[in-house]
């Protein structure tokens, strides 16, 4: 086991071993093709913890159950996210922005957007979401050639704003997309520098997402309120900080605009994974087919009690999260040294915590890279395993929204399969992922309408 201990100010220890790579690039070439199983080969060759250098950026990964023991104990400790969502924050011009935050203030912000994001909130939203996949899909025609992730990508934005903001962001998805993609790529994944933040085209997208929070606010004023559909904005409004005052406007434009871009990567890429996954496993999705056909055929209306009958539906997506996590790792900066596995880890070094490495680790998911949505049922149930099963992260910035996203996932799965044959085009489709600012296909990925 790696040994974890407190060393500021101890130079002694050494520091982490370099993974080789090629002259100038360094790793980047891999990192880029797919992080995920370029940690995998690095643990195995390397150990928990290890060095790699893309071009002029160098990260230390740590990585396997300890890693995520770590994340889950000591992260808010020797972990900071400042460093890491800082571009997104200065997009938003928000000090209120959750991801940006740790400790005190991140767990404030946490509590006033909890309800929001949570179970609770979205349960009474599951026909609405049905509704607004089946629209989509009734659109899509026979022979059609239809691109998965850009078209899930739409849907997934119009869904989260009409069940947490009721406003249908139609006309800004393009703003949405830059915006978030611009300010992620300027410090999440380093690839872009952050003066392109005072460019006029960024300026001009940031105008355009900044009014969509005027038409949301002015929507909400000339709807009769309804208390039994509060909204996430109900409660950043009703919200008051530890002296009672209300929070700055900063807060709701962090809010409202979190919510469009919190699923056009990471819901949007969870759901394109899905689809790819049940259309190479014919088998798979034939079961599913099976079980979720018959409970559309006994109700026009489905709810939430009925997705809880869809099991085998369930387990797949169980397996897609294992087996395609949209983050497979987290990333840091260090708050101060440390040692991890009897390395030094220097204040300000970018760290990377490669989480979703037990995914495939043999004594976690025995044959890790077969996709098995077995391990989901009696009597295997391999996800309850603490620490080890984490596709949504683990630790004090574990994903507010997870509850929620597994059911919106569920329930845009079990309507595409109800509506829909569908088949890979071309059928021998492998895919291919793209990087940043999240792990997922990229938008060759395209099905045929059968």
């Amino acid at each position: 086991m790696e040994s974890l201990t407190r060393t500021k100010g101890n130079t002694s220890l050494p520091l982490p071993p370099i993974v080789s790579g090629a002259p100038i690039l360094g790793n980047a070439r891999d990192m880029v093709k797919d992080p995920l199983i370029f940690m995998l080969r690095a643990y195995s060759q390397y150990g928990p913890i290890f060095r790699v250098r893309a071009l002029h950026l160098e990260y230390t990964i740590i990585a396997g159950l300890e890693a995520n023991k770590f994340l889950a104990r000591e992260g808010d400790r020797y972990l900071t996210v400042k460093k890491v969502y800082s571009g997104v924050a200065t997009g938003l011009q928000s000090n209120n922005f959750i991801l940006n935050h740790d400790g005190k203030k991140h767990r404030e912000l946490r509590g006033i957007l909890r309800r929001g994001y949570s179970k609770t909130a979205v349960i009474p939203s599951v026909p609405l979401i049905i509704r607004l996949t089946q629209e989509m899909a009734r659109d899509w025609k026979k022979g059609e050639r239809v691109f998965v992730v850009p078209a899930l990508k739409r849907l997934i934005t119009k869904q989260l704003g009409q069940v947490l903001l009721q406003y249908d962001p139609e006309g800004y998805f393009e703003d949405l997309q830059k915006f978030f993609t611009t300010t992620a790529e300027t410090t999440v994944s380093n690839q872009l520098p952050e003066f392109v933040l005072k460019l006029p085209s960024f300026r001009h997208t940031q105008t355009r997402v900044f009014g969509l929070i005027d038409k949301v606010m002015a929507a909400r004023a000339a709807t009769p309120p309804d208390p039994a559909r509060r909204t996430l904005i109900d409660d950043v409004l009703a919200a008051v900080d530890d002296q009672g005052q209300p929070y700055p406007p900063d807060l709701l434009r962090a809010a409202i605009i979190g919510t469009y871009i919190a699923g056009i990567d990471t819901v949007a890429l969870t759901c394109s994974f899905a689809v790819y996954a049940l259309l190479k496993h014919p088998n798979v999705w034939e079961r599913v087919v099976a079980e979720v056909r018959p409970i559309f055929q006994r109700t026009s209306n489905p709810t939430m009690e009925d997705l809880k009958e869809m099991k085998v539906l369930h387990a797949a997506l169980l397996e897609n999260f294992r087996y395609y996590p949209v983050g497979p790792g987290a990333p840091r900066t260090a708050a101060e040294d440390f040692e991890f596995g009897g390395y030094r880890i220097a204040k300000g070094s970018n760290v990377l915590v490669g989480t979703g490495v037990t995914h495939f680790q043999p004594q976690f998911f025995p044959d890790p890279f077969t996709f098995d949505i077995d391990r989901y049922l009696e009597p295997r149930h391999e996800q309850r395993q603490p620490n080890i099963f984490v596709p949504f992260t683990v630790g004090e910035h574990t994903c507010l929204g997870a509850g929620m996203a597994e059911i919106q996932v569920m329930a845009t799965i079990a309507a595409l399969v109800n509506e829909l044959d569908l088949t890979l085009d071309p059928p021998n489709y492998e895919v291919r992922y793209k990087t940043a600012p999240s792990r997922g296909p990229k938008h060759d990925l395209a099905v045929r309408v059968q």
